[in-house]
């Protein structure tokens, strides 16, 4: 796991991965690499044999998520077959998905000051910033390749390919202006991200080794959470209240707020 995770996560997710482990070895089966039904499997066992809460199941599959993506392994916990098994048990238990906190301009503010100017850190706050501009779902960032970006003078203009919300799937163009200020401004971050990884095409999102080396797989939708709750550990508060989505709620959040367009908040210039 990275090093620069803090110590209570690297904990948590230790103490996850051992019970699963340890199921596994019980029942006679593989953990690294695990299948999604072996996933749904222990799940289903933690639910009606041990009676754990959704929230507690959610949290050990994190973690088996977690193994798996710093071992280089596909997260089974984004297979279709766990996603609909977590859906299912949702609706079965009346549990309503956890409201996670926004992260707010000020934030953001913070937590981009604390981010060391690795290559890690690098891509994280150019994930950060590009998430919070553009109000992005964690699956469209990490779904973006540099063919997805067009600069235009004020900016850049961010492709994505497949809406949730749209029509029929279709796809929709989101305007990313540049910052006044160059600490927090999401596309000076992104091409300074883009050349220290000398990425040129493909996935722009990549994950990165304990060693510092850029691999060509593009990053989870789950590593979008990790990279979050990292540094607003780091800041001494609960990662537990924040996830992927804090991004896209953060921006809404803080312009209704302040009264002022999503697109000034941050110090962008207004879209005429």
């Amino acid at each position: 796991m990275p090093q620069t995770q803090a110590a209570s996560t690297l904990r948590a997710y230790a103490h996850d991965w051992r019970h699963f482990r340890l199921w596994c070895e019980r029942h006679h089966l593989v953990a690294l690499p695990a299948t999604a039904q072996t996933v749904v499997l222990y799940a289903t066992d933690l639910i009606q044999n041990e009676k754990r809460k959704l929230n507690t199941v959610s949290r050990r599959l994190a973690a088996i998520g977690q193994i798996h993506e710093q071992t280089n392994l596909e997260p089974p916990s984004q297979s279709r077959a766990v996603r609909e098994f977590l859906a299912g048990l949702r609706r079965e238990t009346g549990t309503p998905p956890n409201r996670k906190r926004p992260v707010l301009i000020e934030d953001l503010k913070q937590i981009v000051a604390g981010i060391p100017d690795t290559l890690l850190g690098k891509r994280d706050r150019a994930l950060l910033l590009l998430g919070f501009a553009g109000a992005l779902r964690r699956s469209e960032l990490v779904a973006l390749d540099v063919e997805d970006l067009e600069p235009v003078r004020e900016g850049l203009i961010v492709w994505i390919r497949r809406c949730k919300t749209g029509r029929e799937g279709q796809g929709r163009a989101v305007g990313i202006p540049r910052g006044a200020d160059a600490r927090t401004c999401p596309v000076q971050a992104l091409d300074t991200w883009c050349s220290a990884a000398r990425i040129e095409s493909g996935p722009i999102f990549r994950r990165v080794n304990r060693h510092g080396h850029v691999l060509p797989e593009r990053l989870s939708g789950e590593g979008v959470s990790i990279v979050v709750k990292r540094y607003v550990e780091q800041l001494g508060w609960n990662p537990d209240l924040f996830a992927g989505h804090s991004l896209r709620s953060g921006l809404a959040m803080s312009a209704g707020a302040t009264g002022k367009s999503e697109h000034v908040i941050i110090g962008f210039p207004q879209r005429s």
